[in-house]
């Protein structure tokens, strides 16, 4: 380690290590991607729906604008669902409570990590 960067080395290491805590307290990775898999099959879901009464995606149409915010809101619905669900069967509730109360003193080094 270089001793003049030595300190901002060491807060980005911090930072990183934070950010991957805060992941994996919060379900880790199968969270992203459960609520990906279902904010993707509501969204798909969405639009079938309204595919059946006439909607198409393109060309672009502006009077089904509404419809296709209804079917981007549905994949945003889906994905906090997903993720949420998640959290709550596999995240640690304590330690993502802990992380984000004491984000600036954990990257500033002054608490641990635990």
């Amino acid at each position: 380690m270089d001793p003049e960067n030595a300190e901002r080395t060491s807060a980005q290491n911090r930072a990183q290590l934070y950010q991957q805590r805060v992941t994996e307290a919060a379900g880790g990775e199968v969270g992203v991607l459960v609520g990906t898999q279902v904010g993707v099959t509501a969204a798909v879901i969405s639009y079938a729906n309204f595919r059946a009464s006439g909607v198409r995606a393109f060309p672009y149409c502006v009077k089904n604008t509404p419809k296709y915010a209804a079917i981007a809101f549905a994949g945003v619905l889906g994905y906090s669902f997903g993720s949420t669900y998640v959290f709550t069967h596999l995240g640690d509730r304590e330690q993502y409570s802990y992380l984000l109360a004491n984000r600036s003193a954990i990257t500033r080094g002054e608490k641990s990590l635990n």
